[in-house]
């Protein structure tokens, strides 16, 4: 008995589908990084420290009403506020002039300079991510293996049994400053990314 006209096409069709899907790499192979562990690092740092926004304003407009919101006084009551972040609050002054919030979600936190002076302008410069549900570049994400880092990153500035911490030389000014991003593991795996933006 002849097979109908539209069941050939039909398989036909779902053989050369067939064909074509035994050609694409199987799942779990790598694809080649592009540029140097250095270079990743820096691009990895760069995309987590926007990602959320650049601005109290900007971060609230993307992720809505944080579930809390602490200034620098809450935080120094907390004994939070560290010795770098009080000099943040100087700037070139001996009196405090700049303001820091802090803006809590669920598995992530953002703390934001405000500079007072001129050129009054916002700065995200600590970011803390310990919930897989941010979505960071290269599937750097909270619950992935310390390996993976590795493999992505290279080997780091500093490193024990607990974290990874990587420097970041920018190409752009690569006899200035050195911004941070730390990796905090249990078990091998992520749950904690910090990126620190420093500021002079």
């Amino acid at each position: 008995m002849a097979m109908p006209y539209r069941f050939v096409c039909f398989l036909s069709f779902a053989l050369t589908c067939l064909a074509s899907c035994t050609q694409r790499p199987l799942p779990g192979i790598k694809e080649p990084l592009q540029g140097t562990p250095q270079e990743r690092t820096e691009r990895y740092f760069n995309s987590g420290i926007h990602q959320f926004g650049n601005s109290r304003a900007e971060i609230i407009s993307n992720l809505g009403k944080p579930k809390r919101e602490r200034t620098e006084k809450d935080l120094e009551r907390a004994r939070q506020l560290a010795p770098e972040e009080r000099r943040y609050l100087l700037g070139h002054t001996s009196e405090p002039i700049n303001q820091i919030s802090e803006l809590a979600y669920d598995g992530l936190s953002l703390r934001i300079l405000k500079v007072n002076s001129p050129p009054y302008r916002e700065f995200v410069y600590d970011i803390s991510v310990t919930s897989d549900k941010y979505k960071l570049i290269w599937n750097l994400n909270v619950g992935r293996p310390r390996q993976e880092v590795r493999r992505i990153l290279g080997n780091p500035s500093n490193s024990d049994d607990l974290k990874d911490s990587y420097r970041v030389v920018h190409s752009s000014n690569p006899e200035g400053y050195t911004d941070l991003v730390t990796f905090g593991y249990h078990e091998g795996l992520i749950i904690r990314i910090q990126f620190w933006l420093y500021l002079d």
